[in-house]
């Protein structure tokens, strides 16, 4: 991302009565890389927003949804940082566990409520690498009955596609077809 000749750690303009601007609303690339920054070090959208001189959280959902070519880079960018918090989330989890000295069940839950949200939040951030595998093989056999007349029974054919790939069409009898409209 381009700098836009403000240094990242810098702060925002301010009036010259001392008195801040306000939230950005604006677009700004040294903005972008500073929220990026903050999610590649694990904290949240929220917190990072709930900071006085960031942008509302809504400004920079805008930004990552509203399609426009300035911003291009910035949810290129953004979607790298999650990639990065979700190590972080990932880094976290066998010290959760390793470290529990636990004195009483509701601090094995705690940690168990801890390591259980950061699997769920690893398995949306990288669905590819910690989602669970789903298998999409469907096989069986395929019966479809095409009426090509304007009557029923008109032309009627059962098509069986077997696993082969190869379909073989019948002519129905007059009683598989339901009943004519004579």
């Amino acid at each position: 991302m381009a700098n836009n000749g403000v240094g990242s750690r810098s702060p925002l303009p301010s009036f010259p009565n001392g008195k801040s601007a306000g939230r950005p609303t604006v677009y700004c690339d040294a903005i972008a890389e500073k929220i990026c920054d903050e999610l590649t070090d694990g904290q949240s959208l929220t917190e990072i927003c709930a900071a006085d001189h960031m942008p509302e959280r809504r400004t920079v959902v805008g930004w990552l949804y509203d399609q426009k070519p300035e911003h291009e880079a910035f949810v290129l960018a953004y979607r790298r940082a999650r990639e990065a918090q979700s190590e972080l989330y990932y880094d976290d989890m066998v010290p959760i566990s390793d470290d529990l000295v636990a004195k009483d069940n509701a601090e094995v839950r705690k940690a168990d409520l801890r390591i259980r949200t950061r699997q769920w939040a690893l398995e949306r951030l990288q669905r590819g690498i910690y989602g669970p595998r789903v298998d999409h093989h469907v096989t069986g056999n395929v019966s479809v009955k095409i009426n090509l007349g304007g009557r029923p029974g008109d032309n009627a054919r059962v098509i069986d596609h077997a696993e082969n790939g190869e379909a073989e069409a019948a002519q129905l009898p007059e009683a598989e077809t339901g009943p004519s409209s004579d």
